[in-house]
């Protein structure tokens, strides 16, 4: 059984992008922020997850770091408008983590590509 959880504070997008993945997976699990999601990631032990970047109380850093600490196995494709800076780069270049980096606005069939490929 397959598991994606989403990781967005935008209630439009999480709405959206369940529906995009919803095809490509059995269960979707959504958090608002980095600290439910490390919640929801340690009670489900997702597949796959998908994470915003810039949220409060804890960022989408936060959830990442917890993740390279705790599961260095994780799958996690980025989808947020901030930047691709020098620290999103630190991830992607010293851990195995990051699947892949979406924009904002995102391309939908990219991101079920980018699934797809890590639940084969």
């Amino acid at each position: 059984m397959s598991k994606i959880l989403i990781v967005e504070d935008e209630l439009a997008i999480i709405e959206l992008l369940s529906h995009v993945v919803a095809s490509s997976v059995d269960e979707v699990i959504t958090a608002r922020d980095g600290g439910s999601a490390w919640e929801s990631y340690q009670e489900h032990k997702p597949d796959i997850v998908t994470t915003d970047l810039g949220m409060r109380p804890y960022d989408g850093y936060w959830f990442l770091d917890k993740l390279v600490e705790n599961d260095p196995n994780a799958k996690v494709i980025i989808v947020s408008g901030l930047p691709y800076d020098d620290r999103l780069e630190k991830y992607v270049a010293a851990t195995n983590i990051i699947q892949g980096v979406i924009k904002k606005p995102l391309e939908m069939l990219e991101l079920v590509d980018i699934v797809k490929k890590v639940l084969i």
